[in-house]
């Protein structure tokens, strides 16, 4: 490096060389200071040598423009004529540039100048002596130290020359010492090396020293960014700042900073007594004042403007619609409309209007004059109140008498008006006539023929009587529509009509369908649905009888008796050969029985076994799809047909198994085969049905319940004496317990035979379900002792009894195999 170039002038010696000097004295002539670092005049060192808005730079003051924004930096040109048009806000300095964007394609912003530059991939785009900064995209003139001669050093992209030592002798004849760290001459090592109001910097990539001017004298106050500082004792900057408080100012006269506290807000407009007034910047006086007009203007927001009317003053406008009041500094008025068509503005005043401007009209039976603003009118004339009426602003001779009311036609009252000069008309309305000046409620629909009853009678032209023209009873004969007209039924009752129930109105003439019969009913007379008791038209057997169903199915009749002719009644005809199901020809099973076409309930021959005798049994052929076979029949004590209480009984051994004990269900061998169906009880188990049934109504089933897949038998032959319940309730209004008959074989057994051996568990469940309705397992019907009347169905004969029962159906078997 050498020397450092601090900048030339154009001022000094003959010779254009820099004037020597040891002092500022040695200057003066040339209005100059002198330079202890370089011993010759220069016209500044520090800002505080040049006037203001200049900056001393390069040892000369140059001029720049001071803004707040880029609108004050249009016109401001830098020392070269350059134009600085982008303001920099945080010095208040117009500038070049302060970002690559504010200059021209292929330039960067380098110090607040635009600087063009070389754009490159790699260094064949450069020139000669540069190389490319892939980086950026830019040439420079290095990127290394590599890149830059013997004795030169890469700082920011430009080769630096220095000189290389080893001692002070290498450097003093050049004015410079040596720094043996580096190796090469510098300008300074340490402050003390610098001359005064400088300071020794470390410059450049490697920190090379260099004497810089003292940002400010040693020890001296200032005010920066409006906080107080104090020069440190190097003179190269300021220490902490001491901020000001609110609404202060920081002054430094002769380097003693103070906050001076504010006179009025900077730079604000305001007003005091209509004079306009400017805050200073700083806050600290009144920059300027301007007393405005007091007679036209006023003082607004530190401007003088001018007044458009009398402050406070009101009068109507030009339209004399609305009433105008002047505000009170006299910048414009407050506009009160009158409300439009009622009134109008008069003496600044909002007036209503009485009449129409100029004319003639009536106050009573005055007549009177309206004025030319048509606020006001006076007296014109008087009227004659017996005689006379004031009508359109004119005395007029009344037309009726007040009050009175006439007929105007038949539907209007026109009652005459309270001046006498008219009619107020007044129409009836729908169901009215006027008669003698009054409406009134007519009776029928005027010249008319309407039935009264059984008589015909005439409306009046008015609708307000009726007159009887004939009466209908004479000839056996309702009145319908004014005309005499037969009945065509029994006034109020019901009758039937094929299978649909009718019903008479109240007069006899009109029919309507009251009920239609379901596909399983008939009508029956006196009109009421009734369920068949066969199918209509059908013929079935009835024991040895031909019987034949009449249409509707409410009857039947016998057609013939088979046993005269020495035949059998079966599937509806007489037949040579007996009927399946009977002594001669018993059948396998119900179902046998039923796929033959015999549908009816009733007692049949069966012999399942053939190596065994029949036996007679009751067959179920209509519940649940059919052909059930009743196997056990229990009843309890007091029943009827039970010869000994609380016993099971054989099948067969009474002649009607639905109300007598049977069983085939114990070790005792019967023409049924138990030694072999207790065996097969499990197995069947998903073919089982089970009824209760109450004894005093034996055909009507109150629950079943059929066993689906592995279900246990052991909780309906749990014996349990403390409970007084039977079974459960079906619609589950009683918490009832199964099993109280306490003769029933134990938990763990059916009929003998252990359940476990079948696969059966006391944890396994038995279902059950009224007629057509699921409800949850265990439901059933409730009978409690001595409470007849909380039954849910009939008891035993004797009130106290246990009249219930169970019946125990099957519906398909095989007792052929034994190993099924």
């Amino acid at each position: 490096e050498g020397t450092t170039d601090q900048g030339t002038t154009d001022e000094g010696t003959t010779d254009g060389a820099p004037t020597s000097c040891d002092s500022d004295k040695d200057c003066t002539a040339e209005g100059k200071i002198c330079d202890p670092l370089t011993e010759s005049c220069v016209n500044c060192l520090t800002d505080a040598e040049c006037d203001e808005f200049q900056h001393c730079v390069l040892l000369n003051c140059q001029d720049y423009t001071a803004c707040s924004n880029s609108l004050g930096c249009v016109d401001a040109m830098g020392p070269d004529k350059e134009a600085q048009p982008i303001c920099d806000s945080d010095i208040g300095e117009c500038s070049a540039c302060l970002s690559a964007a504010d200059c021209p394609e292929s330039h960067d912003c380098t110090a607040k100048q635009c600087v063009p530059y070389q754009s490159c991939k790699n260094s064949t785009d450069c020139g000669a002596d540069e190389v490319c900064d892939k980086s950026t995209g830019r040439c420079v003139n290095c990127l290394t130290n590599n890149d830059c001669s013997t004795n030169s050093l890469c700082e920011a992209g430009l080769c630096k020359a220095f000189t290389p030592c080893v001692s002070d002798k290498d450097c003093t004849s050049q004015g410079l010492l040596c720094d043996t760290n580096k190796t090469k001459c510098a300008q300074c090592l340490e402050h003390a090396d610098c001359p005064a109001i400088y300071n020794c910097q470390a410059i450049g990539v490697d920190g090379t020293g260099v004497c810089v001017v003292d940002a400010c004298a040693q020890g001296q106050g200032a005010c920066a960014d409006n906080a107080k500082v104090t020069c440190n004792a190097t003179g190269d900057n300021y220490g902490s700042p001491e901020p000001c408080p609110a609404e202060t100012t920081c002054l430094a006269p002769g380097g003693s900073p103070d906050c001076e506290a504010w006179v009025c807000t900077p730079n604000k407009a305001t007003c005091t007594d209509n004079t306009a007034e400017l805050c200073s910047g700083d806050g600290l006086s009144v920059a300027s004042t301007t007393q405005c007009d007091n007679n036209s203007q006023k003082c607004i927001a530190g401007e003088c403007i001018d007044t458009v009317c009398t402050p406070n003053e009101s009068k109507c406008n030009q339209a004399g619609t609305a009433i105008e009041t002047c505000k009170a500094d006299g910048l414009g008025v407050v506009t009160q409309n009158c409300p439009e068509g009622s009134t109008i503005c008069e003496d600044a005043t909002c007036k209503a209007i009485i009449c129409s401007v100029d004319t003639t009209f009536c106050d009573g039976t005055t007549v009177k004059q309206c004025n030319s603003t048509g606020t006001a009118a006076e007296n014109f004339a008087d009227c004659d109140p017996e005689k006379q009426a004031c009508l359109g602003g004119a005395c007029v001779n009344k037309s009726c008498t007040p009050g009175t009311a006439v007929c105007n036609g038949l539907s209007e009252v026109q009652t005459c008006n309270a001046d006498g000069l008219g009619f107020a008309t007044t129409d009836c309305g729908s169901g009215f006539a006027c008669k003698d000046g009054e409406c009134n409620k007519q009776v029928c629909t005027p010249n008319t023929i309407l039935c009264v009853g059984t008589e015909i009678h005439q409306c009046g032209t008015l609708g307000l009587t009726a007159s009887q023209v004939k009466d209908c009873a004479g000839q056996g004969k309702v009145c319908l529509n004014g005309v005499c007209t037969d009945q065509i039924c029994t006034p109020d009752t019901s009758y039937c009509d094929g299978n649909k129930v009718m019903q008479c109105d109240a007069t006899g003439i009109s029919e309507s369908i009251k009920q239609t019969c379901s596909s399983n009913q008939y009508c029956a007379s006196g009109g009421s649905c009734k369920a068949q008791v066969c199918t209509p038209s059908s013929v079935f057997c009835d024991d040895q009888k031909l019987m034949a169903c009449n249409a509707n199915g409410s009857a039947s009749e016998t057609t013939q008796d088979c046993t005269t002719t020495g035949k059998f009644c079966t599937a509806g005809t007489c037949v040579d050969a007996p009927p399946l199901g009977s002594q001669d020809s018993p059948a396998t099973s119900c179902k046998a029985i039923l796929d033959n076409g015999t549908k009816q309930d009733g007692t049949y021959w069966l012999q399942p076994d053939p190596n065994l005798p029949s036996f007679q049994t009751f067959c179920d052929m209509t519940r649940d799809g059919g052909g059930w076979t009743l196997i056990a029949a229990v009843h309890r004590a007091n029943s009827e047909n039970v010869s000994e209480p609380n016993q099971w009984f054989i099948n067969g051994q009474n002649t009607n198994p639905l109300v007598t004990n049977t069983d085939i269900l114990d070790n005792t061998p019967s023409s049924f085969g138990v030694d072999k169906f207790s065996k097969r009880i499990a197995s069947l188990a998903h073919h089982a049905r089970f009824d209760l049934h109450a004894h005093l109504d034996w055909e009507t089933r109150v629950s079943w319940f059929k066993v689906v897949d592995s279900q246990s038998f052991t909780e309906w032959f749990t014996s349990d004496s403390t409970k007084t319940l039977v079974c459960t309730d079906v619609n589950l209004t009683k918490n009832c317990s199964l099993g109280t008959i306490s003769n029933k074989p134990g938990p763990s057994t059916l009929g003998g035979m252990n359940l476990s051996d079948y696969g059966y568990t006391a944890a396994d469940d038995l279902h059950m379900r009224p007629d057509g309705d699921a409800v949850p397992k265990y439901s059933g019907v409730c009978s409690v002792t001595d409470d007849n009347d909380n039954n849910k169905w009939p008891d035993s004969a004797i009130d106290g009894g246990w009249g219930n029962g169970l019946r125990i159906w099957i519906r398909e078997y095989d007792l052929t195999n034994e190993d099924t």
